[in-house]
């Protein structure tokens, strides 16, 4: 089994008991109030889980589709956010057209993929955004790739993420290192017109 099945595999057998520990939006609300103050029309909520941002975003006037490959995740997230649409799709395979979304949410998401495949998938995000739109991703602070318990991680650090979006084509909006738990890296990026 792939890392990325064996990590879906994983939530799925957690799905509850992470959406009782991941309900509150105040674990990223100054992420989220930006977001939704920066952009009006429609979003992709990447690894979207049980639905709590896209519930969020909707109640705030954007219009969100969350995407996860989680079937617990999308069974959940529909109950949580009945206006918002969610489906199962890979991240890597975004199967939306050109210039689709406004704006792109990867909350804790993308830090699952093989370092190898994020190019591909931060590509798919460039592809479906429309020009100057704007891009969330939140990753974990460190070097290498590992499983934690049964669940797979790649780490990042400021200057690899960067890399990564400005070669895809976006400019940095905001980069902020933060402690919790672990370190996190939160970035803004808009997509440069080309």
């Amino acid at each position: 089994m792939d890392e990325i099945s064996k990590t879906r595999e994983t939530y799925g057998k957690i799905a509850s008991q992470y959406g009782k520990e991941h309900s509150d939006i105040e674990e990223v609300a100054k992420y989220a109030d930006f977001f939704v103050s920066s952009v009006k029309g429609n979003i992709l909520d990447i690894g979207c889980g049980p639905g709590r941002d896209s519930r969020y975003f909707g109640e705030n006037g954007l219009f969100p589709i969350g995407i996860d490959i989680t079937p617990e995740f999308i069974s959940m997230a529909k109950e949580n956010s009945p206006l918002s649409e969610f489906v199962s799709m890979d991240a890597r395979y975004l199967a939306f057209p050109e210039g689709r979304f406004d704006g792109v949410w990867a909350c804790a998401s993308l830090l699952h993929l093989p370092r190898e495949d994020m190019p591909m998938a931060i590509g798919e995000v460039y592809r479906v955004l429309k020009d100057d739109g704007l891009l969330f991703v939140s990753l974990k602070e460190g070097s290498g790739e590992k499983y934690v318990g049964e669940r797979y991680f790649s780490y990042y650090s400021e200057s690899e993420i960067t890399g990564i979006l400005e070669d895809a084509g976006f400019t940095i909006v905001s980069i902020e290192a933060e402690k919790k738990k672990d370190n996190w890296i939160s970035v803004f990026a808009k997509k440069k017109q080309r």
